[in-house]
């Protein structure tokens, strides 16, 4: 089973990832940009390095890779995905 199964078209050269911190909500004024990434497998892989500083438990990487988001604290993690035009333009 493909781990980034329920991300597909996000998988694609030219994709930017965004992982923020916010609040419980999930509001866009609450989110502070920790860093960008070039894949997902960047991002899994950050937040498993770090997954004591944001108190992250299995069910939460899971729950993350799942839909690109922490669900259950007073802070939260959420990830935005953006395509690339990677093509140039004269």
């Amino acid at each position: 089973m493909n781990k980034f199964e329920n991300c597909e078209e996000a998988q694609d050269k030219g994709s930017i990832y965004l992982l923020y911190i916010c609040d419980a909500w999930h509001t866009k004024d609450s989110r502070q940009l920790i860093a960008p990434f070039s894949s997902l497998e960047s991002v899994y892989s950050y937040l498993e390095k770090n997954k004591r500083k944001y108190r992250l438990n299995k069910w939460d990487l899971d729950f993350f890779k799942a839909h690109g988001q922490t669900q259950h604290q007073d802070e939260n993690l959420i990830m935005d995905t953006y395509k690339v035009d990677t093509e140039l333009h004269n």
